[in-house]
């Protein structure tokens, strides 16, 4: 078991990944409106293996994980709008030794990782709801920026090519009314090379 303290407060603790594969799940605990602590649980037996608080958490604005539980991107509040009191930088830090493994300007914030972890999804301006996505592929190793989109519309969703380093990114108009809009589809590969795919295609 997890935060076991009686006076939790307004707090919600969540999976940021589970893999059955790695035997594990990482939890973030969100206090108000900051992600303040991070578990690393092992699935088969409920152990925790590791819990660390955050120390600049109020400098967040969220926590990103891989999909196997093995890196998390600590996200500055910079990346949404909040310059006076985001963290300086956006970080990549390797779960098993607490270790950075990069780190990011605060304006850009990791949307997911690849399942191979070599890349990340990134926004790479402040992220503004309601208006259009600047999006990023960088590299986890260097930080280096592989593929950008500075178009006209705005992020939909994104799904990790499941064994590799590639991501099919979902866009839609800006303000697209309906839960389902039409959205156009990129394929991005690990090296940064693009396919825009015929589409449009009704949002899933």
């Amino acid at each position: 078991m997890v935060a076991q303290d009686a006076a939790v407060g307004q707090t919600v603790i969540d999976f940021a990944a589970c893999s059955f594969k790695n035997d594990r799940a990482i939890l973030v605990r969100t206090s108000v409106a900051w992600p303040s602590e991070v578990w690393v649980i092992r699935l088969s037996d409920g152990a925790v293996l590791a819990h660390n608080a955050i120390q600049n958490a109020k400098q967040l604005v969220d926590v990103i994980a891989s999909a196997d539980g093995s890196l998390i991107a600590e996200n500055s509040g910079q990346w949404t709008g909040g310059a006076g009191n985001g963290a300086p930088a956006t970080v990549i830090r390797r779960l098993s030794d607490g270790a950075v493994v990069t780190t990011l300007d605060p304006s850009m914030g990791v949307l997911g990782f690849s399942s191979d972890n070599k890349v990340a999804l990134v926004g790479v301006a402040p992220w503004v709801a309601g208006t259009a996505s600047h999006l990023g592929l960088v590299d986890v190793g260097t930080g280096h920026v592989l593929w950008r989109y500075d178009g006209g519309d705005q992020l939909a969703g994104f799904f990790a090519d499941p064994s590799g380093s590639g991501f099919a990114v979902l866009l839609q108009p800006v303000n697209a009314p309906g839960p389902h809009p039409s959205v156009k589809v990129i394929l991005v590969s690990g090296n940064g090379s693009s396919t825009t795919m015929p589409g449009p295609y009704e949002r899933p």
